[in-house]
């Protein structure tokens, strides 16, 4: 039996019609057949506006607010953000601003939600607009597969780092006995924890890349501005960006529907707890010393066991 695929409506402003266009542009590749994109520029002719309005409102599983000075001074798109509201507040459905152009939607209703791009700088204000919507459009295709059941793409975080394990396993060579400490505590220990420390440039980021290299089941995430990707929203220092790489990791691990947890913290702690069917969940995270203070040890906190200090 085919699935019912899954709607997302899209509320904006007539004057704003370039935008919903390229948003369209960007997302229908990300749909794959599993969701459908409405917005009222659909309404058939001879069709009773109001009415088949409230019927995409009412079925939407996603509404996005294309934010800009002419969609506040809309009086539909104040009725359709309104009855997005109701929903949001009776059924949870999730509501994502999208700044298309600089206003004052902070001192408005939407301004207590997480807007896209998450920088909060408009699309317009992009010098590379593709870049923007890419962006958008992947935070877009997480919140839809946090509330859509069965969903489980593959990741795609963690393609950023592919070329700085490229780079650091190139000459690397040696530290065999190392690895072979780090393999044999693994294998031995149902949980735990192992910390690499040495001086700057002594080669423990190239250490952990052919670890990675040789291991692909293994979560990880490169903790330092370097990796990050010119043009992406993409920033490998902060928090966020880090859970939600690891997160898209380890889901693809067993058979467990995660995608009840939209806050990607609480889906993160609820993998760390949760035992894998085939294999053990190793993570790898490099550089926690870049940051100034170590908000990951309240992250990893669920987890407890015994380390080690390979030297």
């Amino acid at each position: 039996m085919q699935q019912e695929m899954e709607e997302v409506f899209c509320c904006s402003a007539h004057e704003d019609e370039a935008f919903l266009k390229d948003l369209i542009k960007h997302l229908l590749p990300q749909a794959k057949g599993r969701i459908t994109i409405w917005h009222d520029g659909l309404i058939p002719a001879g069709t009773e506006r109001k009415q088949e309005i409230e019927k995409h409102l009412k079925q939407a599983n996603i509404f996005l607010m294309l934010v800009s000075p002419d969609f506040f001074s809309s009086d539909a798109c104040y009725e359709q953000m309104q009855y997005a509201l109701n929903q949001y507040e009776e059924r949870k459905t999730p509501i994502i601003p999208i700044l298309l152009r600089p206003s004052s939607w902070k001192k408005t209703s939407l301004g207590k939600f997480q807007p896209l791009p998450k920088n909060r700088k408009s699309v317009k204000q992009w010098s590379d607009k593709d870049s923007a919507w890419y962006n958008i459009v992947q935070d877009i295709e997480e919140a839809f597969v946090s509330v859509t059941p069965g969903i489980r793409p593959d990741p795609v975080l963690r393609r950023y780092f592919d070329h700085l394990i490229v780079t650091h396993t190139q000459l690397f060579a040696g530290r065999e006995e190392i690895i072979a400490t780090i393999h044999n505590y693994i294998d031995k220990n149902q949980s735990g924890y192992i910390f690499i420390e040495g001086l700057s440039g002594y080669g423990k980021t190239s250490l952990l890349a052919k670890i990675v290299q040789n291991r692909p089941e293994i979560a990880y995430h490169f903790i330092s501005q370097a990796y990050s990707t010119y043009g992406s929203g993409f920033h490998p220092t902060e928090l966020e960006w880090l859970v939600r790489n690891l997160c898209e990791q380890l889901e693809q691990e067993g058979s467990e529907d995660f995608n009840g947890f939209s806050n990607p913290h609480d889906r993160f702690h609820h993998l760390l707890r949760t035992p894998s069917l085939n294999r053990a969940k190793i993570i790898i995270i490099d550089g926690i010393d870049e940051i100034d203070t170590h908000v990951l040890r309240n992250e990893l906190s669920s987890s407890k066991g015994p380390c080690t200090k390979p030297s």
